[in-house]
Formats: structure tokens, sequence, C-alpha cells
């Protein structure tokens, strides 16, 4: 009896005097078992599948599609890890963007003119700031640090890492590879609240090696 089908006890439905005792177990622990799989079938039906090449697993954990891309891509546990490690800034830009931004990186981004051309009106140039960088900027432009010279930009990527301008290319790659794995939601039992912060780390990693620090 513990494997009573639905089938079954419709059948027995039509038997009867043995009506009322169908009707009696529609409420037994069989009928919530059959509910209860439906519900997970349904809750089965709605998860996505995994962006990572041939993975077809469910897929819980919603990831930015790209900076430049609208939307987000999905992916299991086991490939949600490896999605951010490799997540790419440059993603989705031309080469040309691509240099123009490393360039523009080796000034913090900050407007240059050449020798002996005037200055442009306010607001006549413009430039990306992914990281806020220029929000946070003081009047210094950088400072020459152990015989090398740190770009505002560079201080404020690696103050993101919670390093400082001594830092070396080491010390850039150690920290980033530990706050990743501190501030991943697998490392906080599926919590998201760290996520913000998990982009800013990938891209101020992205801006310093791009920059030429390391």
């Amino acid at each position: 009896m513990e494997h009573i089908c639905l089938a079954s006890l419709v059948a027995l439905a039509f038997d009867g005097p043995r009506w009322q005792t169908v009707m009696m177990n529609l409420k037994s622990k069989y009928f919530d078992m059959i509910r209860a799989e439906r519900r997970r079938e349904t809750v089965a039906d709605h998860t996505p599948r995994c962006d990572w090449p041939d993975c077809d697993a469910a897929a819980p954990h919603p990831a930015p599609a790209g900076p430049r891309v609208a939307g987000r891509r999905h992916f299991c546990r086991e490939h949600i890890g490896q999605y951010n490690m490799s997540y790419d800034f440059f993603e989705g830009m031309s080469a040309e963007d691509v240099e123009k931004y490393r360039m523009g990186a080796t000034t913090g981004h900050r407007p240059t003119w050449s020798l002996g051309t005037r200055r442009g009106a306010p607001g006549s140039w413009q430039f990306e700031d992914p990281l806020e960088i220029m929000a946070h900027a003081g009047p210094i432009a950088g400072e020459t640090v152990n015989g090398r010279r740190v770009s505002t930009g560079q201080k404020r990527a690696l103050d993101i890492l919670d390093l400082d301008a001594t830092a070396t290319a080491d010390d850039v790659r150690a920290a980033y590879k530990s706050l990743v794995k501190k501030l991943h939601p697998d490392a906080n039992g599926g919590d998201r609240k760290h996520e913000e912060r998990l982009q800013r780390v990938i891209k101020a990693h992205e801006y310093l090696k791009a920059s030429g620090f390391c």
C-alpha cells in the first residue's frame, strides 16, 4: 500500500462502496507525496540551465553577462566561481578601444595636452571611470614610490585590493586571489551580499594589469 499510485486511487473511486474510503484518503500522505513531487518538477522546470560550455546542470547563480553587454548569465555551483575568476573587463571592446584604455590608464585617465597648445574648455574632454577613481582623486596625479611612478588611478585600484603604493606585482596577485575567494558567494553560504565589492575587486585587478602595474 505504501507505493499506491494515483491511477489506482482513481480506479477505486468508481468501485461503489469504496468511494467514501477513497475520498477520505484524498488527504493522506500519498497525495502529499504526489503534490510535493509536482512542486519539485515545477521548480526544476523554471531553473535556468548553466551557460558554461557543455554543461546542462541547473544554474541558480546569476552573473553579469559582461561590462558592456545587457542581461545576465546563469551558472551552476561548479562553474560560477570559474566564470567570476575569468571575468574580463575588456570583453566586447575593440582592439582600438582596449589600447585607448591602456594608454589612458598610464595617466590615471586624466586629460593630457601637447606642449604649446591651449587647454580645452571645461567639459571638452571625456574619459571612462569604471572604478570611480577620479571621484575620489585628490589634486595630486600620482607619486613616485621605490623608483616607480604610481598614478592616482593605480593608487585607487590598489586601495580596493587593500594595498598601498608600495605593493609589488606579487602582492597584487596574492591580494586578488585572497579577496575573490573571500567575497565569492560560495564562501558565504550562497549569500551574494558581497557581489558588488567582488566585481570592483575584479575590475581593479584588470585596471592594474592594463596600466602595466603588474
